[in-house]
């Protein structure tokens, strides 16, 4: 159960997919997801991103769900591991994020970065179908 110090409006779920940042080139960079404010933490959570560049080079990395010691209703999905780096790969790439939480899937497409000004922001904000259980 969630408490609040106050009366208002409850947040609604959210999901980051970190790539890449000025100081990890995005051939190095493993995707980090983010999913907050979830209604319950799921008894299985998983990922598996496949991500294409624009000249058609794919990789796809999986993650069970970590436990970074994140507060309730937050998952973090990161890999370590990517089975084929795209190190001279062109951009935009296109990120297809399947997560499963208990027994629904939920999928999400993004492209990063769709704009030099985007490039600078090493995340994409996610939308899943279905959307994501949210507090009621």
């Amino acid at each position: 159960m969630w408490t609040t110090p106050t009366d208002g409006e409850i947040a609604a779920p959210e999901a980051r997919l970190a790539i890449a940042s000025m100081f990890v080139p995005l051939s190095e960079s493993r995707p980090d997801l983010s999913v907050t404010n979830l209604r319950t933490i799921p008894d299985h959570a998983a990922v598996s991103i496949d991500i294409e560049s624009a000249d058609g080079s794919t990789q796809t990395v999986s993650s069970e769900v970590e436990d970074a010691g994140c507060p309730a209703g937050t998952l973090r999905f990161f890999t370590s591991e990517v089975p084929a780096p795209l190190d001279d790969a062109e951009s935009p790439f296109t990120y297809r994020v399947t997560m499963q939480l208990d027994d629904v899937v939920h999928e999400a497409t993004a492209t990063w970065p769709t704009s030099p000004e985007e490039a600078a922001q090493p995340y994409v904000t996610l939308e899943f179908n279905p959307p994501l259980p949210a507090i009621q």
